[in-house]
């Protein structure tokens, strides 16, 4: 074969339920943002609001990151052999990368200390709990769309991608591991073709 023949065809066999599925998630979420929208038509943010939010959303992406952190350290700990003490190195490492693992759950702790300071400072001049019902979810729906909207988008991009196989390069088809009407889970190489000149 010759790069850019055609192989094979398929079709991914769930295109069509898995988008209806993804979409009635999108339409749902945004049909409850407009009736969320419809009813807070009144709420009007005051610069108290504005500072609680941000200083929320940055706690929130501080205890994000911490636990970003803790995961790497786990897995390098793990990897390294190491048994992590209460979530920490033991005394006596001297690995570069595990340290280094450990110095990034310590900043991220520190920067999450800092948050949480402010956060509460803005916090003790109160904010209406109308607004914060309103922020939350409409956040949470605009998250579900992007989410659905990202998966449609995943899905239809498989579905183009798997539409038609071609031969990456010039070269001999050595074995094929499928045929017409077969269903194909990626589990093994559909075909194998000789090594690239």
């Amino acid at each position: 074969v010759e790069k850019g023949d055609t192989i094979f065809e398929a079709e991914v066999t769930v295109y069509e339920s898995a988008i209806k599925t993804m979409e009635e998630s999108y339409e749902t979420a945004q049909g409850e943002l407009m009736d969320l929208e419809r009813k807070s038509g009144n709420i009007r943010l005051t610069r108290t609001d504005e500072n609680w939010i941000a200083a929320y959303d940055a706690l929130s992406e501080a205890k994000d990151e911490v636990r970003r952190a803790q995961t790497q350290l786990e897995v390098a700990a793990r990897l390294g052999g190491v048994t992590l003490e209460d979530g920490a190195l033991p005394a006596d490492v001297q690995d570069e990368t595990l340290l280094a693992a450990q110095k990034a759950v310590t900043d991220a702790k520190t920067a999450e200390q800092e948050a949480q300071t402010r956060f509460d400072s803005v916090n003790r001049l109160g904010i209406g709990e109308d607004v914060v019902t309103y922020v939350t979810q409409s956040r949470e729906l605009r998250e579900k769309m992007e989410k659905a909207q990202e998966q449609i988008t995943s899905l239809a991009v498989l579905a183009e991608q798997t539409k038609v196989v071609t031969a990456p390069y010039d070269g001999y088809v050595v074995e094929i591991n499928v045929k017409a009407g077969d269903t194909y889970n990626g589990s093994i190489a559909a075909i194998v073709m000789s090594a690239e000149d």
